[in-house]
């Protein structure tokens, strides 16, 4: 992934919600609603997640699949 090219997939505009001071944007209403079912553990996860692949070089991630 090149940083200078932010990564783009398309939103469903009613789909969003804000915690915590940001805006969380989902890409299908089925997401979005365990979304809203289970935010605070959606979140935490990713926060890991991110903490994870932080160290990561970009040329090992692969292309995401957008569906």
């Amino acid at each position: 992934m090149n940083a200078s090219k932010p990564l783009k997939v398309p939103i469903i505009p009613e789909a969003w919600k804000i915690v915590g001071g940001k805006l969380y944007l989902n890409n299908n209403r089925n997401v979005h609603k365990r979304f809203e079912q289970n935010y605070a553990e959606i979140i935490h996860g990713a926060d890991l997640n991110g903490e994870i692949i932080r160290p990561t070089p970009k040329n090992k991630f692969k292309k995401p699949i957008i569906r």
